[in-house]
């Protein structure tokens, strides 16, 4: 089994983040975004949202000139390359269960090889002020798409990584789950993306550079809170689930298990637990080892099977006793094998089955988006085990991004224009978001507490406005006590994490207590129920 090998190397230039939207002249049905007026609810959570993410990147609220450009009907501007539509309060890390679409990021890679010496020409153009997608084929229209970010040929490791793995990564540590998953035809750097080349730090690619922000994050936050990882990786070969840290996986049955607690999971997995950054480095060494490669027309070393990194993360603040503070949440980190043509790749024998297997996989996974896009009744999530998997993740608790690979060569060109269509039907997903915390009981002590926080700024501000017409003095408000945790050792980011929930836990256990504790009053002598 041969050890995977990246192909050309694709670099990215730094960008900003838009609402995306479908071109006019796209025969296929249209983007919900494309049509969404800015006055709706959506509208108006993802303006909000934008200003919030805006203070996590430089410390202070700006405004907002992309939503100014979207009343216009015009395609919106982001003030920054970190301006994510996003309708959570990731400052604060309220669980407020609001809804975000899905993040969609389209990467195009250079000529390779094998299409210079077919001597295939630029078909696929991008602009990444707009992030517009622009592809033209040869007797055919010309189909343009908008999409969250854009990577042309000349980007870098580096910004794909600050656009996609450190977004990610910021709500994660915050709590929510998480997913990451690369897309494309075969060939087109779904796993240079995601994997890159260990040893190189230009080149390595999301997962590395996830997990070494990770650990900071551990580093920094390990002070004032206790933190748990685990970790497990698996690949999806032929429809069979196999174990990438089991050397005799074959001899194991695995089955996908749904538990209310736990979620979607895979029993008899190994989980290891990980307490540094180079022991989540040596799985991803490892796995890469063991995972299915082969070689074709297209790829010498392609991916033949899906392959999943799950992270596991629970954190509890120190001094908890009640377990209030628990978070107990994932991230899946997906490197999905490529869709390819049995006459392109001219594969034979087990890479044809190989083949069919994966395309079969993954049109489950196109069958269950666009049932999610079409809010049916029915999602076959049950008919692959792919899809079973990112249940969680597509429609389900989490921040999901779906990295988008394409071949710029003409060759390819419908190949890309097919990808180019699943990303946008992707993008009109949404899921619902809310901080895990393992326990359904502590989801919901979760939501009364933050429900109290709220009724009691309710009443300090009823309370000031009815001291303006009264000799009562205005209530003087509690200062609440916040903890500045940095994320990103480079850059510096600060994120402010929940306001500590103690008095309000202190306050519901007196009252508790003084309505068990306080006796009845006796009666009164004399009283007619003593006569």
């Amino acid at each position: 089994m041969a050890k995977i090998k990246p192909i050309n190397e694709p670099n990215v230039a730094p960008n900003t983040a838009t609402r995306a939207s479908s071109s006019k002249n796209n025969s296929r049905p249209k983007s919900s975004s494309a049509t969404t007026k800015p006055e709706t609810k959506a509208a108006k959570n993802d303006e909000k949202a934008n200003l919030q993410v805006e203070k996590l990147e430089s410390g202070a609220l700006n405004s907002n000139p992309s939503a100014s450009a979207v009343s216009a009907g015009n395609i919106p501007q982001a003030a920054s390359p970190t301006a994510f539509s996003d309708t959570m309060s990731v400052v604060s890390g309220i669980n407020d269960g609001d809804e975000t679409g899905i993040k969609v990021v389209v990467r195009m890679r250079p000529m390779n090889d094998r299409e210079t010496k077919l001597k295939a020409q630029t078909c696929v153009s991008m602009n990444t002020e707009s992030k517009e997608v622009l592809i033209k084929r040869k007797d055919k229209d010309d189909k343009k798409f908008f999409f969250d970010d854009v990577f042309d040929d000349k980007s870098t490791q580096q910004d794909v990584f600050m656009s996609t793995g450190k977004r990610v990564l910021d709500r994660f540590v915050l709590g929510f789950n998480g997913c990451i998953f690369a897309y494309g035809q075969t060939g087109s750097g779904k796993t240079w993306t995601m994997q890159g080349l260990k040893g190189e730090a230009e080149k390595e690619g999301i997962m590395t550079r996830f997990v070494r922000e990770l650990f900071n994050y551990v580093t920094t936050a390990q002070e004032k809170t206790d933190i748990t990882i685990k970790a497990s990786y698996l690949e999806i070969y032929n429809e069979n689930i196999l174990d990438l840290l089991n050397p005799h996986s074959s001899r194991v049955q695995y089955d996908i298990r749904e538990d209310k607690v736990k979620g979607i999971y895979v029993n008899n997995l190994i989980e290891r637990p990980i307490t540094n950054d180079g022991e989540l480095n040596d799985i991803l060494e490892e796995g890469a080892g063991r995972r299915t490669v082969g070689e074709t027309k297209m790829n010498e070393v392609s991916s033949r099977s899906h392959s999943v990194l799950t992270i596991s993360m629970e954190q509890i603040d120190k001094g908890d006793d009640d377990g209030f503070s628990l978070r107990t949440n994932k991230i899946a980190l997906v490197d999905l094998a490529g869709s390819e043509r049995a006459g392109a790749t001219e594969a034979t024998g087990d890479r044809l089955k190989e083949g069919a297997k994966i395309n079969m996989s993954l049109s489950m996974l196109g069958n269950v988006i666009n049932a999610l896009v079409k809010k049916s009744n029915f999602v076959p999530y049950r008919n692959s085990k792919l899809t079973r998997l990112l249940k969680d993740s597509i429609g389900g608790n989490s921040y999901t991004l779906l990295v988008t690979c394409v071949s710029p060569a003409d060759v390819n060109a419908e190949e890309s224009l097919s990808t180019l269509y699943f990303a946008d039907r992707a993008k009109q997903i949404k899921n619902k978001l809310k901080i895990s915390r393992g326990d359904p009981r502590l989801e919901k002590i979760a939501e009364l507490l933050e429900l109290e926080k709220k009724l009691r700024a309710r009443i300090l501000e009823l309370e000031t406005e009815l001291a303006k017409y009264t000799n009562v003095p205005p209530p003087q408000p509690e200062i609440a006590t916040k903890e500045i945790i940095s994320i990103d050792m480079e850059t510096n980011t600060e994120i402010e994490m929940m306001e500590k929930r103690a008095s309000a836990r202190l306050i519901s256990r007196f009252a508790v207590k003084s309505i068990q504790t306080d006796p009845l009053p006796e009666p009164k002598k004399g009283c007619c129920l003593m006569m």
